[in-house]
């Protein structure tokens, strides 16, 4: 709890709220404009305040992820490609202190776990890097994956799609997996929405595998409302995606969930 009310971004809006106070107890002496701008400044505060909250945090990730975090234990049944989509990359100082981000750890965590699983053939590790060599991400998911007992051969690389829409399309350039073939799609529980919709227009047997979820990341209580940066960026990382939902529906992208 002390952690919290110290954070940065709750100090930040206890002063925005403080300040809606003063606002409120002036109102009288306020003009037109004067109280235009203060309904603003209330709105902007209670949009950050809640947009920061766990609780709001958390709800908004379910919408996306729930369909999917319900089968997270489930077997996902034979599959015969494993493809795993990069979530990013820190850069470091040198080559040396690269590293991959959380959200690409877990999902190659994840693939892997799938691949031993379903007994899958080929591996496959997906995404583009635009401020370093193009294969620089997808170079570092393999080294994890081979860390993990993967056999090296067993995994390949594409590394020319930009966006969640170009990774169907190049990989069915590389020309090693069948469209008729089973496919588990492993990415963020809250990205697959989208990224099945896209791969089923090229592969109709893709499985959606969630790597990692937010909706069991909310504290309980009087906390789920404090507000918190990582809650911020949680309902930012779901604002996002759910533009990027509605731009594939604008562009006939879209599809009805199945398996």
């Amino acid at each position: 709890m002390v952690a919290a009310l110290l954070s940065p971004i709750f100090i930040a809006i206890a002063g925005l709220t403080a300040g809606g106070i003063l606002l409120a107890l002036e109102w009288r002496k306020l003009g037109s404009r004067g109280r235009v701008g203060a309904c603003l400044f209330w709105s902007g505060t209670l949009l950050l305040w809640l947009a920061s909250s766990p609780a709001v945090a958390v709800k908004l990730a379910g919408s996306l992820e729930a369909p999917y975090v319900a089968e997270r234990s489930s077997d996902p049944g034979p599959l015969e490609v494993v493809v795993i989509l990069g979530g990013g990359y820190f850069k470091g100082l040198n080559p040396n202190l690269d590293d991959l981000v959380g959200s690409t750890y877990s999902r190659v965590v994840r693939g892997v776990r799938t691949y031993k699983q379903t007994g899958a053939r080929l591996m496959v590790m997906s995404g583009f890097t635009e401020d370093a060599a193009p294969d620089r991400m997808v170079s570092m998911m393999k080294a994890l994956a081979v860390e993990m007992g993967i056999p090296p051969a067993n995994i390949i690389t594409e590394c020319r799609s930009r966006n969640t829409f170009e990774h169907p399309l190049e990989l069915s350039r590389l020309g090693r997996v069948d469209p008729e073939e089973t496919i588990g799609l492993v990415t963020s529980a809250w990205h697959l929405p989208r990224a099945m919709a896209a791969f089923r227009r090229l592969y109709p047997k893709v499985v959606g595998i969630p790597a990692d979820s937010y909706m069991a990341s909310s504290p309980g209580g009087a906390l789920a409302w404090v507000p918190q940066s990582d809650a911020l960026s949680v309902t930012t990382t779901v604002f996002r995606e759910k533009i990027g939902s509605v731009w594939y529906v604008f562009r006939g992208l879209g599809a009805k969930r199945g398996r």
